[in-house]
């Protein structure tokens, strides 16, 4: 199984960069096109933020 994994960072050049939401799922499920990727937070809650994506899949 092939996994996409999303995350989002909060960069900071004083600290460490934190991660704030994530989000996976199976590249089988994908679809192209136009989509928004629903974040969770680390502990797995919804965060109630979207990724807006496009996708193309192309075989090589």
């Amino acid at each position: 199984m092939c996994l996409v994994r999303f995350d989002v960072y909060d960069y900071d050049i004083f600290s460490h960069d934190d991660q704030l939401a994530y989000f996976c799922l199976p590249m089988t499920t994908m679809q192209t096109g136009y989509r928004h990727i629903h974040l969770r937070a680390k502990n797995n809650n919804p965060t109630y933020s979207t990724l807006f994506i496009h996708v193309t899949i192309q075989n090589k």
